[in-house]
């Protein structure tokens, strides 16, 4: 079952199990990627109907026998993605006509696109008049019946554009219902009940899906066309430069010969001035970063007042500010060793870092990363498993308030020391303790459609952090990410455990896991997370 055929029986149920849902049929309910008895309400009787005996199958019909359900007996019959592969869908339509009481209700969705799928055959696709049709049908062959909403759905991931109809059999007692399933997802030509005027639709349109999806190949074919002949007509004049060019770098090779020689002559001598100039940089390297060059630089200034020298001239910075005592500035650490340079780091991060003033543990090279995926996958709900103060969780709400889209989850064994900032923002919901036990909560706060991104950042032991890879990973879904932070323990800085985040996450992409390691996100080189960000490449299982 496809994402869509899926959310569409759910808003059925919700909003039309007021009419009556004591015995339901499901003609064609075998159980694919999901089914619509997961949404049917407790305690119902429901009764699933194919073509083969299968997980989710209760009754196997013989296609083009009569069902075997009495007349007049079942409060709502639902079928879904079944009507394209039904050769006679229309005689089978009298048939749930036929077994569904007077007042109950018919739920129809049938494909109206998309791809050529044999089960065991594919026949038909269904446009915004088929549900007027059927009714006509139904009624011709004397069943009264009424149509009361239908529309096409437009297509989500998986690329379907449902076609959706709700049919309710003639009866004394009223329709009750909640509202349409129109209302709750992104419909056209939409006709219901309550328009008072057959075959007036809302959101009308000649464009279907597929169409809009030509429409828009078509004019991304144009543009590339125009780029091509752009391009084509650039390599033209740039070859007439490139002649030019030729012709001015020979002429130019000839002076370059005629220099040769004397900078053969000057290369000796250049080389032997190279080497007494690296050798007096590494003396006054030593002696400017020294202790007491440091210490007497007040010595030095008051010598020069002394004898007469400039006295406008100020006591250097390292001696006039006490916060510059024993720093090193960029100018001044160009041949320290990159290893030497993260523990500095590392002191800034975990001190005095602060988003919005609020205190925050986190790389600023790695969340400008961070940023740059969020705009470009849009996640409806980021996970960040780890909050401490909140400063991230904080930084990660605003990022969506700009986008105008997401919230997040944060997680941790105790918030105590949560920002207030953190935990007023509308987009963040916040569920305190351990990460894996709290998953079940976790998964009942995020749609089965939603595009997810978790953010790892909770104790960075090798089981914890495999513990929360297996745990949450499921959620993301194919092209979403998996953050794993502070990989860089022994692998870059000797602090936190060892073995931890940087094994687990080698364990869990060994074990066979449908992730891989996105080294592409690591390009600012200094990262907190050395292997850390991994990107889904297959469906799970499951």
């Amino acid at each position: 079952m496809h994402d869509t055929a899926y959310e569409h029986g759910r808003l059925f149920f919700e909003l039309y199990s007021s009419n009556g849902c004591d015995k339901v049929v499901d003609l064609g309910s075998q159980d694919v990627n999901g089914s619509l008895r997961d949404h049917c309400p407790p305690g119902a009787c429901y009764i699933g109907l194919d073509v083969i005996a299968a997980n989710g199958v209760d009754v196997v019909v013989d296609p083009g026998r009569a069902l075997p359900i009495a007349s007049d007996s079942i409060d709502a019959v639902v079928t879904s993605s079944a009507f394209e592969h039904d050769i006679l869908f229309w005689d089978t339509f009298l048939q749930l006509a036929r077994i569904v009481r007077p007042g109950g209700l018919i739920y129809v969705n049938a494909p109206s696109n998309h791809t050529f799928h044999r089960y065991p055959l594919d026949c038909w696709r269904f446009y915004p008049d088929a549900g007027v049709a059927l009714v006509r049908w139904a009624q011709r062959s004397g069943c009264p019946l009424e149509l009361i909403e239908s529309f096409i759905a437009q297509p989500k991931q998986d690329g379907w554009a449902d076609f959706i109809a709700v049919f309710r059999k003639s009866g004394d007692s009223g329709l009750r219902r909640a509202g349409r399933i129109a209302e709750h997802t992104r419909a056209s030509n939409v006709y219901d009940i309550e328009l008072k005027c057959e075959g007036a639709l809302q959101a009308e349109t000649e464009h279907m899906p597929d169409m809009l999806i030509a429409e828009g190949l078509r004019a991304d074919l144009a543009a590339v066309e125009a780029a091509q002949q752009e391009a084509m007509r650039r390599t033209s004049m740039l070859s007439a430069e490139l002649s030019t060019a030729q012709s001015e770098a020979n002429a130019l090779g000839r002076k370059v010969r005629m220099t040769a020689e004397r900078i053969a002559e000057l290369e000796s001598a250049l080389a032997d001035a190279g080497a007494q100039l690296s050798a007096a940089k590494d003396a006054i390297h030593t002696i400017w970063n020294s202790t007491s060059w440091r210490v007497t630089a007040g010595l030095r200034w008051l010598g020069r007042r002394m004898h007469g020298k400039d006295a406008s001239q100020q006591i250097p910075l390292e001696i006039e500010t006490t916060t510059g005592i024993g720093m090193a500035f960029l100018e001044q650490s160009l041949d320290i060793k990159l290893r030497d340079v993260l523990p500095t780091m590392q002191h800034r991060i975990v001190s005095t870092t602060t988003y919005f003033g609020v205190q925050t543990l986190k790389n600023p090279l790695d969340f400008w990363v961070y940023q740059e995926l969020i705009t470009r996958l849009r996640p409806d709900v980021i996970v960040e498993v780890g909050n401490r103060f909140g400063g991230s969780a904080l930084a990660l709400a605003h990022l969506c308030d700009l986008m105008g889209h997401g919230r997040i989850v944060g997680l941790d064994v105790d918030h105590s020391q949560l920002s207030s900032l953190t935990r007023a923002h509308k987009r963040v919901s916040l569920i305190e303790g351990d990460a894996c036990g709290s998953f079940p909560a976790v998964r009942a706060m995020i749609g089965p459609a939603e595009q997810v991104l978790v953010i790892e950042d909770s104790a960075h032991t090798f089981e914890n952090t495999l513990n929360v890879l297996n745990t949450f990973s499921p959620l993301v879904q194919l092209g979403g990410y998996f953050i794993v932070e502070d990989s860089i323990c022994h692998h870059g800085l000797e602090v936190g455990p060892h073995p931890g985040p940087f094994e687990a996450i080698e364990a869990f992409i060994a074990a066979g896991s449908d992730f891989v390691v996105d080294r592409e996100m690591e390009s600012f080189l200094i990262t907190w997370n050395p292997k850390g960000f991994l990107r889904r490449t297959s469906a799970s299982p499951g």
